[in-house]
């Protein structure tokens, strides 16, 4: 990891402490880019019905790993970086989305629960600016203008519930996914229903460009043997296997799938 060097007595810069953020952020993507591949990578995000039960599923803390670029927008004083890099979105709230039954006695909807990276400036601020001309003075923004500005650059889930075309109750599907979206859950609703009638929050089988990590997942990980798997092989990229200190997976690698187990 690139590190930056500042020397007694010198003027600090505010390039300073944000290239150590980006340096810490560029190691970090680098580190995650080696164990999972490029892939986007889902863990967490579990989904349930809110209690007392109504129009709405909670989606629960999780993270979303993507790949992207290291800054697409200038971060301070620091310019645009365009080279590639991975990056983790991070929930640690639950989220609460609201979904609608059909109109019509005899039909359901299946409603799909999509993910994606979202990556924003917030938290903004009016800042203390120093004053040369007045020292004990300070300026409220810059040129003190009094503008707020973002403090924070955070990475998160960005989440969205959409639904489906209505049909006669057994025969509803779910849309397509968006594009730059992951398929998360699906559920259906029936007429005048305030809770699911085919059980909560199906997961969607994961396609070949995102990985769901299965739910037992442990504080360290080192991946431990791996082996071939037919390519034929469609019953899913993640299936757990072993004991409660062992997750087994299998994840897509070209035209089959690579089966390891991660353990703790």
């Amino acid at each position: 990891m690139d590190r930056t060097i500042v020397y007694p007595g010198s003027i600090p810069l505010d390039t300073d402490l944000l290239q150590c953020n980006r340096n810490t952020m560029v190691a970090l993507g680098a580190l995650m880019k080696a164990v999972l591949g490029t892939e986007t990578v889902v863990d967490g995000l579990a989904v349930s019905p809110t209690a007392p039960n109504s129009l709405s599923v909670s989606v629960g803390p999780g993270s979303i790993t993507a790949f992207a670029v290291v800054d697409t927008m200038p971060f301070g004083s620091l310019a645009t970086d365009g080279d590639g890099l991975l990056k983790m979105g991070v929930n640690l709230e639950f989220t609460t989305l609201t979904v609608s039954p059909p109109t019509i006695a005899g039909q359901s909807v299946a409603w799909l629960i999509e993910a994606a990276f979202v990556e924003t400036d917030t938290n903004s601020v009016v800042l203390p600016y120093y004053n040369a001309s007045n020292p004990t003075q300070p300026w409220l923004g810059p040129a003190n203008a009094g503008t707020a500005q973002p403090t924070s650059r955070v990475q998160q889930v960005q989440l969205q519930a959409r639904p489906g075309v209505p049909a006669a109750t057994g025969s509803q599907v779910p849309p397509g996914v968006d594009a730059g979206w992951v398929p998360e859950h699906s559920g259906s609703w029936c007429y005048r229903a305030v809770c699911e009638c085919t059980g909560v929050a199906i997961p969607v089988a994961p396609t070949p460009t995102w990985i769901r990590l299965a739910a037992d997942v442990h504080n360290e990980w080192r991946v431990h043997c791996a082996e071939r798997c037919d390519p034929g092989q469609s019953d899913g990229y993640w299936r757990r296997r072993g004991g409660r200190n062992s997750r087994h997976f299998a994840r897509r690698r070209g035209g089959g799938l690579a089966v390891g187990r991660l353990e703790s």
